[in-house]
């Protein structure tokens, strides 16, 4: 979720062996238990802006552009990161089969943590855009595929390690597009795993709103929704999300 100023995001699991639900807002991380009551567990770097969120079974990565910290799911507690090979600029995080992502914020460069665990990130890391010269806009993951998104092009990574690094770039399958605005970036329903829309974008500007699976993406939005979409002033403050409906 993306906002200047109240609720930045909101982020639970009832699947987990411990559920939870978790809000931040300006810049204080609260976790909400039943009706209204809210405890607050730490405090971000930052009091606006986007805000990236991912999980795994054990712990909760977040992410605000000046900083990375990790909830504890089991022990109920936020930690800052201070590992110094995390990125000073960390945009945006996923979790991709057993290690956390993250892209880092005006570069090309990505990173992924030791092993099941976001508070420690290896000495081999820095791994760059391969296909074209862009800077990252996101990153996020379906159908066993890891999605490096850039303001132009997205790569597409598969989990096969290459030397010290957990993953391999797929050199036969490039988009030819990129993205307008992190927070449009959506995955799909719990049930409906497998499913990625975001806001394209390319050197010509901003496209239309696209969806993929891991094939070739595929453009979603209307010729209207396309021309009320570049004749906005400001597209990088748009939001994605999806729901299921009946």
């Amino acid at each position: 979720a993306v906002s200047s100023n109240g609720v930045r995001a909101i982020y639970s699991d009832e699947n987990s062996a411990y559920s939870y639900c978790l809000a931040i807002a300006s810049d204080t991380v609260y976790l909400l238990g039943n009706g209204i009551r809210s405890t607050p567990i730490g405090t971000l770097r930052t009091a606006g802006g986007f805000v990236g969120i991912t999980s795994s079974t054990s712990q909760v990565l977040i992410v605000d552009g000046a900083g990375g910290y990790v909830y504890d799911i089991a022990a109920r507690s936020l930690t800052r990161i201070d590992d110094d090979n995390f990125p000073s600029s960390p945009l945006d995080c996923v979790f991709f089969n057993g290690y956390f992502y993250v892209c880092e914020a005006g570069s090309n460069q990505w990173f992924f943590s030791d092993p099941g665990n976001a508070l420690s990130w290896p000495d081999e890391n820095g791994i760059v855009l391969n296909a074209k010269a862009d800077t990252f806009k996101g990153i996020a993951a379906t159908n066993n595929s890891l999605f490096i998104i850039g303001n132009y092009i997205t790569e597409i990574w598969y989990s096969q390690a290459q030397g010290t690094v957990p993953v391999s770039y797929n050199n036969t399958m490039l988009f030819e597009v990129g993205c307008a605005a992190t927070g449009s970036i959506a995955e799909g329903p719990r049930d409906e795993k497998g499913i990625l829309v975001w806001l394209g974008g390319d050197k010509d500007g901003v496209g239309s709103i696209y969806m993929t699976s891991g094939s070739e993406p595929k453009k979603i939005s209307t010729q209207a929704i396309d021309l009320v979409l570049r004749g906005l002033t400001v597209v990088s403050d748009a939001i994605g999300y999806i729901y299921k409906e009946a």
